[in-house]
Order: structure tokens, then C-alpha cells, then sequence
């Protein structure tokens, strides 16, 4: 992490430009940590027809007289990217984030989705929606000898464009129509999404050819992003969203931070009750986060992320 700390937040500007050096930075890290990451017990099920609709489920390693919350976490990569094992990590992240937060006692649950350009907006919310309904369904079939999943302490998360679409699928005004997830979600943990790509002064975090692979053309996106779908969204629909954590790293983009701003501003500014809680990851960068967890250094972000939690379900 020395190496990730040290860095500049004009290093940590570009996304693209940080990644290849993060990787290098905390694999020796990551690959040391093999043995707290991989301590946990983890099953493989599909939820879907295609290959990208399979997911992960880590388990806690000791059993609890209470049947264990269920967190939903969904990684990023811009929405053309990305898998919950990745092959630079030698099949450790996002195991990481899995095991992490299992040893916390949650249920974690890592689905794949489909990828632009071939998925189209709002395909991926509904990947998402789809694992969260087939572990509902399956949950009695999930449980192990000493851990219970309780599907009725739902906590949703996600990194990047994770977290855009987990906020998407929270906010669309149809995708959870039918179904009692909302009901069951006690939180929303989100990490790091852009929630806006027009920023006046600011350059995107994502190259305009990227977004329009997966959300359209560049005069339909913004309604489509989740600021757009927040400002259309009735108040009575935003008093009825769970509350919400967002957490950044300390050398975000800017474009991201500003982003996070606005949506955290609006969402308070419908539900005037609301305060949304923020954290942020000391010494980290966008990609940095979701590596360390397992390593023992670089975790206070998390350990606040299960803290608050607690609170939530207090």
C-alpha cells in the first residue's frame, strides 16, 4: 500500500492510467494474503442461461445462532469489463471482497453480468436483479451446516460501475416492479459509481464511445445515469429507498467525487430526512480499494463499512 499512498491525486486522476500500476503495485500484496483470501468457503451457481450469469457465494466461517445478513456486491470495468474472479490477481480478486466480508459475518454473494456492447442499458441492473431474486428463491438450498442466510437483511453494493448499476436497479422505476426486494434491502452500499457523466468543466471519468456502447446515444444517457433517474423519480419513491452509504477513496477522480456531490445532494434534497453517510478510503485510489481486503493493510474503510452497517441493523 506504501506505494499506492505515496501517489499524487493528479496520478490518480485517470482510471485507465492507474489501473495497470495498481495491479502491479499490490499483487505481491494480494499473493501473500492467499491464505486469509482463499480461508473461506465459496460455491459456484448459475442464476441464468448465459455463462455471464453465474455467481459466487462466500460463506462465513463460523456459524451464528442468527441467520446471516446477504450482501450483494457488484464489481466495475466501465461496463465493457470485468469478471468476480480476475485473472491478473491469479483468481484472488474478487475473492478478496467476498472473504473479507464473509469473515464479518455477511453471506457474500458476487454475480457475474453481461458486458457491453453486446448488453444494453438497463441489461446489467437486470443481471443484478436476477441473481438477488434466485437466491431469494433458493436461499433454504444455500444454507450450510452452521450459516443461515437471512434474505430478509439485504444489503446491495457495488464498485464503480458496480455501483451505477446497483443504484440504477434501486432507482428505474420499473425494474423492481413485482418483486419485494426492495422490502428486503436494508441498505445500499455504494462505492465509488459516477452518477452523473455531465459535469460542466470537468472530463468524464468514462470516453463518450464507452457510455454510448452501453447506454445510447449521448441525448439519452443522462436520463439513464442514476442522477437522471433520482430527479425523476416521485418523492414518495426516494422516501421508501433504504439508506445509503457511499464511499470513495481519498484519490478519487474528481469527476467521480463531484459526481457523488451532486447525487448525494439530491437525494437529500427529495427526502429532507435523510442524511446519506459517507467514508472515505485514507490513502487509497479507485482501483486500490477492493484489492487490499485480506492483506491487513488498508482495511479501515471496510472495517467502517461493517460498523455502519451494524448500525443499520441495530
Amino acid at each position: 500500500m506504501d506505494a499506492i499512498r505515496s501517489q499524487t491525486q493528479e496520478q490518480c486522476e485517470s482510471i485507465s492510467d492507474v489501473l495497470p500500476i495498481t495491479i502491479q503495485a499490490l499483487l505481491p500484496s494480494v499473493l501473500a494474503a492467499k491464505g486469509t483470501i482463499t480461508s473461506v468457503e465459496r460455491k459456484t451457481f448459475k442464476y441464468g442461461s448465459t455463462d455471464r450469469h453465474q455467481l459466487d457465494v462466500y460463506y462465513p466461517p463460523s456459524g451464528s445462532a442468527e441467520p446471516s445478513p446477504v450482501l450483494f456486491w457488484a464489481y466495475g470495468g466501465g461496463f465493457v469489463h470485468g469478471d468476480r474472479i480476475l485473472e491478473p490477481s491469479q483468481g484472488l480478486v474478487y475473492a478478496t471482497v467476498g472473504s473479507f466480508f464473509a469473515r464479518k459475518g455477511l453471506v457474500v454473494v458476487i454475480p457475474d453480468y453481461r458486458l457491453a456492447p453486446e448488453a444494453k442499458f438497463p441489461a446489467q441492473s437486470e443481471d443484478i436483479r436476477d441473481a438477488i431474486l434466485w437466491v431469494i428463491k433458493n436461499a433454504a438450498s444455500l444454507n450450510t451446516g452452521n450459516v443461515t442466510l437471512d434474505v430478509d437483511r439485504i444489503v446491495a453494493s457495488g464498485h464503480s460501475a458496480g455501483a451505477i448499476n446497483v443504484a440504477t436497479l434501486y432507482l428505474h422505476p420499473e425494474l423492481l416492479a413485482g418483486t419485494d426486494i426492495l422490502a428486503r434491502t436494508k441498505a445500499l452500499v455504494l462505492e465509488a459509481g459516477t452518477y452523473a457523466f455531465e459535469i460542466p468543466g470537468l472530463r468524464s471519468a468514462l470516453p463518450t464511445d464507452i457510455m454510448e456502447q452501453y447506454y445510447g446515444t449521448a441525448d439519452t444517457y443522462e436520463t439513464h445515469v442514476p442522477l437522471g433517474l433520482l430527479k425523476a423519480l416521485p418523492a414518495d419513491k426516494v422516501k421508501a429507498l433504504p439508506p445509503v452509504l457511499i464511499v470513495d477513496a481519498e484519490k478519487e477522480p474528481t469527476f467521480v467525487v463531484k459526481s457523488e456531490d451532486l447525487f448525494k445532494q439530491e437525494l437529500e434534497r427529495i427526502d429532507s430526512g435523510r442524511k446519506v453517510d459517507r467514508i472515505v478510503a485514507k490513502g487509497h485510489n479507485h482501483i486500490s480499494v477492493n484489492w487490499v481486503l485480506g492483506t491487513g493493510d488498508g482495511e479501515e474503510w471496510a472495517e467502517e463499512v461493517i460498523q455502519w452497517l451494524r448500525k443499520v441493523f441495530a
